[in-house]
């Protein structure tokens, strides 16, 4: 947990620092691509592009 000086809360939360990649989250969580890239499309998953890839925010898996 990241504690900045004097405050209590952490600057980010655990949950939004993780990031996967498409096919970390399909052996994670047992689904098949394409019905992790029609999540991404109907907008249930928002993948963040970084560099060249797409990576999944791991809180967004299991927190909503």
């Amino acid at each position: 947990m990241l504690i900045t000086r004097g405050d209590k809360k952490p600057a980010v939360p655990i949950k939004a620092k993780i990031l996967l990649s498409l096919n970390e989250v399909q052996e994670l969580i047992r689904l098949s691509k394409v019905y992790l890239r029609s999540a991404i499309n109907q907008g249930s998953l928002k993948p963040k592009q970084i560099e060249m890839s797409w990576q999944i925010i791991g809180g967004d898996l299991f927190y909503k």
